[in-house]
């Protein structure tokens, strides 16, 4: 403990840049995980497992109405919850709106850098 340490922090300022930072902490999950096996964990794969599922909506929709409306409304209302827990947290409508889609490029860039490191080193060292 350093009680006079400053800590300075990067504001991202766009979403673009926001994308770009969390798909590198997706990549970067996966290149630690190379370097010391073992210490992926179910978390570390929901970000993927979120995008994977929001790609699964438009086929479910070829093959029946049931799921897809199924999985698009759990969608729904996990954004919704988003919304309402930012809004009462914050006390700020913006806030609660604009962190859908934050929470969006959250999980979507995570999950995307995440996969293509990942397909990148198939062919090396085993990360799980």
């Amino acid at each position: 403990l350093i009680p006079d340490a400053w800590v300075y922090h990067k504001r991202r300022t766009t979403f673009i840049q926001f994308f770009n930072q969390v798909t590198n902490f997706g990549k970067g999950r996966i290149q630690v995980a190379r370097l010391h096996p073992g210490t992926i964990k179910i978390t570390h794969v929901f970000p993927l497992l979120f995008s994977l599922g929001l790609l699964l909506v438009p086929f479910l929709y070829l093959i029946g109405n049931f799921w897809a409306n199924w999985l698009a409304g759990a969608y729904a209302i996990y954004f919704l919850l988003i919304c309402l827990t930012s809004m009462v947290i914050s006390r700020s409508v913006i806030v609660g709106v604009l962190s859908m889609p934050a929470g969006f490029i959250q999980l979507t860039g995570y999950g995307y850098g995440f996969l293509k490191e990942a397909i990148k080193g198939s062919a090396g060292k085993s990360i799980v």
